[in-house]
């Protein structure tokens, strides 16, 4: 558990810092920037990576058996990058209603 919130927060961390760098460097406003970064942050980290099972399939073919190459050890079904870029769109979605 201590990991998903490690990982959660220095994914906020990094994604407000591009958050900042962009809206600095090309003076835009921050929320407009912080919520199209989050939108692609959050279907980026939900894609995901190779699946176990198209592992799978490529070791068949070359190899003929499925040895997995390591043992995958789940932090937790939550993805936290994907809940780090979430929160800063639910964040930008509230912050709509005190800034207009």
């Amino acid at each position: 558990m201590k990991k998903l919130f490690l990982y959660f927060f220095l994914t906020l961390v990094v994604l407000l810092g591009i958050i900042l760098m962009i809206s600095h460097f090309f003076d835009f406003r921050f929320s407009n920037v912080a919520f199209i970064t989050s939108i692609v942050a959050a279907f980026v980290t939900y894609s995901g990576g190779g699946s176990s099972f198209g592992e799978a399939t490529a070791a068949i073919e070359t190899n003929g058996n499925y040895v997995p190459s390591s043992a995958k050890d789940k932090i937790s079904y939550l993805n936290p990058f994907f809940l780090a870029s979430c929160s800063i769109l639910l964040g930008c979605l509230a912050s709509y209603f005190f800034y207009y």
